[in-house]
């Protein structure tokens, strides 16, 4: 087996002016004149470095700092990303706020705007009362970010011009597609003027050609036709540029060998190629993570694979090597978490269609063993299973919780998932509640709720499980 080698960039290259603004913003959070800042940039720009950067200089000016981190499965969850941060706060840092957001998590019952505004209050009072010192509060990658998220960003942005309060909301301009909620919510903060938007642009040749200096390590300027053989081929997107010169491992510094057409020409082919060097069972377990999510703990992984805990300490331990994942802590539980999420999308679409749905079956089996599983992740897992059945049921749970706390979006979606995958043989009055619902959820937030049919109730149908 060849070693897979990471390679990554000692110095943030072409991002000084960028990390001079976060520099200056912390020192006016440090100082009581609370900041918001958006930053912008597409997949692999680098983002996420410079987000940890930021997070590295607020520790050490006395910032505590929380993180809340999300993926494409978590668009429809309400409050996702609130509930990650939440999870991940630590008792030392920020005492009882972590329990008391989770508790504020629906529960608000109602169908109106009224009854929406509280909810987020709520949420946005919560963290506003903490913050009796200087804190800095991260949401990665809001793109995929549920609508209520998006206003309680919103209301922190608005209280922390008073506060020593640091808010960084990243996410892909290309994923804010005309007329949608995430345009406006971001277009909202700009006009408003209480927030900063930061856009990280594709390295230029002379800053790519620095890069692959600093990653070779030679001690000595990299040879022209290397570095402007990365450029062609990357773009100058720092991510590609890593995976490209870690695909190639020795072969790196030779500027015939990446122009070659063998070479990997995209982000994901270069991630495929450096996957290939390593153990057949890493491979196989971060395939499997990738189906899972965002993240996975190393005991369901285990029996979403069919294997023991201990098979996967070796596996584990060489894709962590290799860069792919790296570990946290959650609570009390430790779990795995992919370095981009363009890593785990190239590792998902190389799974067989046939292995994908065995793996979607099994992730839907043990998923809600994960911390912050729902039944939104079910039905995807459920669906992409092909077993059409258990996703209706899940995802009409789902659209159900929604509703509960007035997310409008969310619900219409997760309904539209429920009358996709709605069983032919569904009893017809539960079938017409479907629909009657999928409807209601379309309309306009201020439109009153259709009183229901006195015969039956879409919580009570004895052919629906019970809530999990």
């Amino acid at each position: 087996m060849t070693t897979s080698r990471m390679l990554l960039s000692p110095v943030l290259v072409g991002r000084d002016a960028v990390l001079a603004t976060m520099a200056r913003k912390t020192g006016e959070a440090l100082a009581g004149r609370g900041q918001t800042v958006l930053i912008a940039g597409e997949a692999g720009i680098g983002k996420s470095r410079i987000v940890g950067t930021a997070i590295r200089q607020a520790v050490q000016a006395g910032f505590r700092y929380a993180k809340g981190d999300i993926n494409p499965q978590d668009q429809l969850v309400s409050l996702m990303s609130i509930g990650d941060m939440a999870r991940s706060m630590s008792t030392a840092e920020f005492g009882g706020l972590g329990p008391r957001l989770l508790a504020a998590r629906g529960g608000k019952g109602g169908d109106s705007l009224a009854s929406r505004r509280i909810l987020v209050h709520e949420i946005a009072d919560l963290f506003v009362d903490a913050i009796d010192k200087p804190t800095l509060l991260v949401f990665e990658d809001v793109h995929w970010a549920d609508e209520l998220t998006l206003e309680v960003i919103a209301e922190l942005a608005r209280h922390a011009v008073a506060k020593p309060l640091f808010v960084i909301a990243t996410y892909r301009p290309e994923e804010l597609p005309t007329g949608s909620i995430h345009r406006e919510w971001r277009a909202r903060l700009l006009t408003q003027r209480v927030a900063e938007e930061v856009v990280l642009e594709r390295l230029n040749a002379a800053e790519t050609a620095q890069v692959v200096t600093l990653m070779l390590g030679t001690g000595l300027p990299a040879p022209r036709d290397v570095s402007e053989a990365v450029y062609d081929r990357t773009n100058g997107i720092p991510l590609h540029i890593e995976e490209l010169l870690g695909a190639l491992g020795e072969a790196a510094g030779e500027g015939r060998a990446i122009r070659e057409a063998t070479v990997p020409s995209t982000i994901e082919d270069a991630i495929l190629a450096r996957v290939g060097r390593l153990s057949a069972e890493a491979q196989a377990a971060a395939r499997a993570g990738a189906v899972m999510g965002r993240c996975f703990a190393p005991d369901v992984l285990a029996a979403v694979m069919g294997r023991s805990t201990s098979d996967l300490d070796a596996p584990l331990a060489e894709l962590e090597s290799a860069g792919y994942v790296h570990p946290f802590q959650f609570v009390d539980q430790g779990y795995y978490d992919f370095r981009h999420q363009l890593l785990r999308d190239a590792l998902y679409a190389s799974v067989p269609p046939a292995e994908l749905r065995r793996l979607h079956a099994r992730a839907a089996e043990f998923g809600a063993l994960l911390i912050g599983a729902s039944e939104v992740h079910k039905s995807v897992h459920y669906e992409r299973a092909g077993l059409r059945a258990q996703a209706f049921r899940a995802a009409l749970a789902g659209a159900e919780a929604a509703a509960a706390v007035t997310s409008r979006f969310e619900s219409f979606e997760l309904y539209r998932r429920a009358t996709a995958n709605m069983p032919a043989d569904l009893p017809a009055g539960e079938a017409a509640d479907v629909w009657m619902a999928y409807c209601y959820a379309g309309l306009p937030s201020t439109t009153s709720r259709p009183p229901r049919r006195p015969r039956t109730t879409l919580a009570a149908s004895p052919s629906r499980p019970a809530s999990r």
